[in-house]
């Protein structure tokens, strides 16, 4: 086990980002991505397939994961190269604040200490939770004939049929959707549009369908970013600024109808 979990930490700040490097400043605050906020965060999106960077070489942190919850924003898990480290880190403790840490290991290994210590492994987790989510779609289907059933006893004409069918997946499916795009619940769910009240915070709507973070990075680079949150599904993306002033330069830059690589998308701000 190479993930520890810490709770009763300081109520978080809305950017993932910043409370990460936050919280690298209290545990080694010579770290370089406290120290200049600047430096991009390692994503480790490719886990298992290559030497995972870390955030902190002194302590041997290569990720620290926030939960989404509102309920949990004092909470988060911290995943160390080896047991030895997080061994090492555990019993050293860490006060914020002169608050003592409350430090205990997690019930379960973080898919990312899985994949440092076997990509095999990580591979098993990922399929098991692929067959979780087969059985939901399976007991979804079988809600839905049966519904049919029921409808068609009572004599409804198929589009009437298809349309409560329609309506009822929609009140099941939407919960692993909502966990999978919770990093932006707060900003997605919201009304957004190019007419909004200028803001720190600008909408990117209609991106090409198999854009990347990485893509867009370099598009809105500059003075003030804080963070870009991606929500492929929906094909939007908020780019989050430190103050209104650098994200209306940006739009300014930009202009509210942007030709991309051959692809127009549209700047606005988030309301």
């Amino acid at each position: 086990m190479s993930c520890l979990y810490l709770r009763n930490l300081p109520r978080r700040p809305g950017s993932r980002s910043n409370y990460i490097r936050v919280l690298l400043k209290h545990i080694n605050e010579k770290n370089h991505y406290a120290v200049d906020y600047r430096l991009p965060l390692p994503r480790h999106e490719l886990i298992g397939n290559g030497v995972a960077e870390p955030l902190d070489a002194d302590n041997g942190i290569v990720d620290i994961s926030v939960s989404k919850s509102f309920k949990m924003t004092s909470q988060c898990f911290v995943t160390f190269v080896d047991e030895e480290h997080a061994s090492i880190f555990k019993a050293r403790g860490l006060k914020i604040h002169g608050r003592e840490i409350d430090m205990q290991w997690a019930k379960k290994n973080s898919l990312m200490g899985l994949a440092l210590k076997s990509p095999e492994i990580m591979q098993s987790a990922l399929a098991s939770r692929r067959r979780r989510l087969n059985k939901e779609q399976l007991l979804l289907r079988r809600r839905q004939r049966r519904l049919r059933s029921k409808l068609r006893a009572k004599g409804l004409s198929k589009e009437e049929i298809a349309a409560a069918t329609t309506k009822s997946s929609l009140r099941i499916l939407p919960k692993r959707e909502n966990r999978k795009s919770d990093s932006t619940s707060k900003l997605s769910n919201k009304v957004v549009s190019a007419e909004n009240p200028p803001n720190k915070i600008l909408l990117v709507q209609n991106l090409p369908q198999d854009v990347t973070l990485p893509q867009i990075e370099p598009l809105f680079a500059g003075d003030g970013l804080v963070e870009i949150r991606l929500v492929a599904v929906r094909h939007v993306a908020f780019v989050e600024y430190d103050s209104q002033q650098h994200a209306t330069a940006k739009r300014n830059q930009l202009t509210v109808s942007y030709n991309w690589n051959g692809h127009t998308i549209s700047i606005g701000y988030a309301k």
